[in-house]
């Protein structure tokens, strides 16, 4: 039986495109495009979200690649990038109602260390059970060993857990340990069907204590 709901952040709770962000930011779109491009995706990015090199070693990694008045706000996104997404305010709110109806939430999310300061951006991430974030244990989805990892620091029993991510490699590493899952794409009616198909409900009448 499934009880318990693991989120994804990005593309889940929030959206977060670093190129349109840094253009909000004052960029050009030239100049947005190509940081977003060096700094904030592939696997320099990847090894910031697993917590394997700090941001001093990322902007030396690119420094040759990037203008150099383009270094600041390399820097400055790369410590601040928390405070830069879009919440999906329809997905929060269906949360709010999980949350409301008793249901055990957790967060399981591959960012870097800035990703700590969610909570001021998402004060609904207190009333989670418990946040887990890949620079933390220098693992990132869909490697097993972060899924039990998590597990092993809440006390969770994976079998009962049901995942919801962006990434349908991440979705199929979960449910290889025996999780059920969702790969949201953005449709908020295939989320709530699919929640209701595995047992979850938003009244309150539905849940146990």
């Amino acid at each position: 039986m499934l009880d318990t709901i693991v989120f994804d952040m990005g593309l889940v709770l929030v959206n977060w495109h670093p190129a349109i962000s840094l253009e909000s930011l004052g960029l050009s779109r030239q100049d947005a495009t190509l940081l977003a491009s060096k700094m904030f995706s592939g696997q320099l990015w990847e090894k910031l979200d697993a917590g394997l090199i700090t941001v001093d070693q990322a902007l030396e990694a690119v420094q040759d690649q990037l203008p150099q008045n383009l270094l600041p706000m390399a820097r400055y996104y790369a410590e601040n990038w928390v405070h830069h997404m879009d919440l999906n305010q329809d997905v929060l709110d269906l949360v709010e109602k999980l949350l409301d109806a008793g249901w055990p939430l957790y967060l399981l999310s591959n960012a870097s260390a800035p990703a700590v300061h969610a909570l001021e951006y998402m004060p609904v991430l207190k009333r989670f059970k418990g946040l887990f974030f890949s620079f933390e244990v220098q693992l990132l989805k869909p490697d097993p060993q972060i899924y039990l990892r998590m597990a092993q620091r809440f006390a969770l029993d994976l079998q009962r857990c049901f995942f919801i991510d962006d990434s349908a490699e991440n979705i199929a590493a979960a449910k290889a340990l025996g999780m059920g899952g969702h790969q949201f794409r953005g449709d908020l009616s295939a989320l709530k069907a699919s929640l209701q198909d595995h047992g979850f409900h938003w009244n309150t009448d539905a849940v146990n204590d």
